[in-house]
């Protein structure tokens, strides 16, 4: 292994060739994970209901935003609903989809990072990121995973913008106005995905495309600029047309454009954003920083000192002593716990590349390098707005700093470890290996957690539409009995709306919800409206009610009914009869339960 690190060198000129053994150490990766991992995935209350239910809802002839509520773009849900089409209506449709996605984001960062790395780091890097990103899960909650993601918008956007960028850079190292058409399509597409994040990365894809752009003839700066300005326009056309045909417009803007407010303004919003306590963030984001500056001086250090008492020669000295002060460093880090701090100095990483490799582009001897560097630093920076001063690989760093992994591999396994090199007179790759060898270690502490989480998934659950495993709690049990019962004492024909989120039950009772709302969380109540939102649920004339205990604290409010919705909760209490409880009286105490309620004859 440690051969493979110090001598796989970069070679663009051979894309492709000679990637035998990268690939079929990624794949491993992965298909041990999968292993591992199988059908543990998601949360049956939060988020996975609604990712099976919704595309399903769409096949029933329901149209996105006008029937349905979605704070996404409408390309996801679609394409979901026609794999339901083909495949059936399961959550093994989902799973295979979540893999699928998983391995283009794995192989397509792995491409871009063999712009800029030599084989051995960008295979780690993808090792990297299948351990502790796209198989993470760091709460009891396995939502932040590719696989079963709490949103597949979020993933399908990933994918759409890495291979944007892989096309994007394959234009700037080897021209071909058709890879500038690719970019712009796969672009386009991350826009029907999630048209907030996409706008947020398009200005980085923008100055990559103007600086050489400005350097060419009248007619070619021209060509360059529509292309650059193109996925804007496509996107455009698309929700256009999407709209002419539905006249689901004014349902969209409410949605989207409130919803962006709404929701950045909810506690857990600020807080995985890190401006709640951004003292606090600044002073994690310096520390992990000059750790890694302490920890790979300290590693050039011992390699210099195996060097000298070596006489320069190649034994197995100069290799097992930078090696030791590898693991020395981890047991440290991972002792104090420090190691939680690893990815938090990528704000610092990520803006430092961004105005570094911005200057040499504006030099007057700008590289293909140099100018590759800038787009992917930026783009990089850009897509960790919503977590700017909290960067880790919890909840939606899961995926947003896909890109900037990549950034700080190259920041510190190449970039810095080239400096270090050479002021300290190392041999090549000695450094370099060390380094490696300590991603590597670094990668244990997050998998055990992960691990530590999936184990807890230990009950199978043998359904209708797919088998999988979850963790046997109070809140889980009654979710079953509640779809048990519904399926025995209910017409098919029944309506059920579950408060204040679960329509999972739906998914699984097979039994319609009536109206766009499925989740009344604070934010719903608050964007929608209550009073509008009642008088939706009035019209409906909903058969049951289920009420389930959903503590909402990270949204603001935390008990349906009694700190917010309380119109909803009096106007149900006034109309309905309750039918079966499970557990104990939803949000009476702190206790789990959930109540089956009828509508008065």
């Amino acid at each position: 292994m440690i051969l493979y690190l110090t001598k796989m060198k970069n070679n663009i000129a051979n894309e492709g060739k000679n990637e035998f053994l990268p690939h079929l150490i990624i794949l491993a990766a992965f298909f041990l994970l999968l292993s591992q991992t199988w059908f543990r995935w998601g949360n049956l209350i939060i988020d996975t209901g609604r990712e099976l239910w919704l595309p399903g809802e769409l096949l029933k002839g329901k149209i996105l935003y006008k029937d349905i509520v979605s704070f996404y773009g409408f390309l996801p849900s679609y394409l979901i609903a026609g794999l339901y089409k083909i495949f059936g209506i399961s959550i093994n449709t989902l799973v295979y989809t979540g893999i699928a996605l998983t391995l283009i984001v794995s192989f397509t960062v792995y491409r871009i990072a063999r712009f800029f790395l030599d084989q051995g780091f960008s295979t780690l890097l993808v090792v990297n990121f299948l351990f502790v990103f796209a198989f993470g899960c760091y709460t009891s909650s396995a939502i932040f995973n590719f696989i079963l993601p709490y949103s597949f918008a979020s993933t399908f956007f990933t994918a759409f913008t890495a291979l944007s960028l892989y096309y994007f850079l394959k234009f700037i190292f080897c021209g071909y106005k058709k890879n500038l058409v690719i970019w712009s399509i796969l672009l386009t597409a991350a826009f029907l995905c999630r048209p907030e994040s996409a706008l947020a990365v398009w200005p980085a894809f923008l100055s990559g495309g103007f600086i050489p752009a400005i350097r060419q003839s009248k007619s070619e700066r021209f060509k360059i600029f529509t292309y650059l300005l193109s996925p804007l326009f496509l996107a455009a056309l698309c929700y256009g047309l999407f709209f002419l045909a539905t006249h689901a417009f004014n349902d969209f803007k409410e949605m989207f454009v409130g919803g962006i407010k709404v929701i950045a303004d909810a506690p857990v919003s600020k807080e995985w954003a890190g401006v709640d306590d951004v003292t606090s963030n600044l002073l994690q984001i310096s520390l992990s920083f000059l750790l890694h500056i302490a920890l790979f001086l300290g590693l050039a250090v011992s390699c210099r000192i195996a060097s000298l008492s070596n006489s320069g020669k190649n034994t197995y000295t100069q290799t097992i002593i930078p090696l030791l002060a590898a693991f020395l460093f981890f047991a440290a880090l991972r002792q104090s716990s420090a190691y939680d701090l690893q990815y938090s100095c990528l704000t610092l990483v990520l803006l430092c590349g961004t105005i570094t490799y911005l200057f040499q582009a504006l030099s007057q001897t700008v590289t293909s390098r140099s100018l590759g560097l800038l787009v992917l630093f930026s783009t990089s920076l850009l897509m960790t707005c919503r977590i700017f001063l909290a960067a880790s690989p919890y909840q939606y760093g899961f995926f947003l700093l896909t890109m900037p992994l990549i950034c700080y591999y190259i920041f510190f396994g190449d970039f810095f470890a080239a400096v270090l090199e050479k002021r300290f007179k190392i041999p090549q790759g000695t450094l370099s290996a060390a380094i490696a060898i300590f991603f590597i270690l670094m990668i244990i502490p997050f998998w055990e957690r992960s691990n530590n989480n999936y184990k807890k998934h230990d009950e199978a659950a043998h359904t209708s539409k797919g088998d999988f495993y979850y963790e046997n709690n109070t809140q889980t049990a009654i979710f079953w009995k509640s779809v048990d019962y519904l399926k025995k004492h209910t017409s098919k024909n029944s309506t059920v709306v579950v408060f204040p989120e679960g329509v999972g039950i739906n998914f699984f009772s097979e039994r319609d919800a009536p109206i766009k709302h499925h989740s009344f969380l604070p934010h719903d109540i608050k964007l929608f409206n209550e009073d509008k939102m009642l008088s939706k649920i009035k019209a409906a004339k909903i058969d049951y009610i289920v009420i389930l205990s959903r503590n909402t604290k990270e949204w603001g409010p935390e008990s349906f009914g009694v700190d917010y919705a309380k119109k909803i909760q009096k106007w149900i209490n006034d109309n309905y009869v309750p039918v079966k409880q499970f557990g104990a009286k939803p949000y009476a105490s702190k206790a789990v339960g959930l109540l089956i309620l009828k509508k008065k004859s």
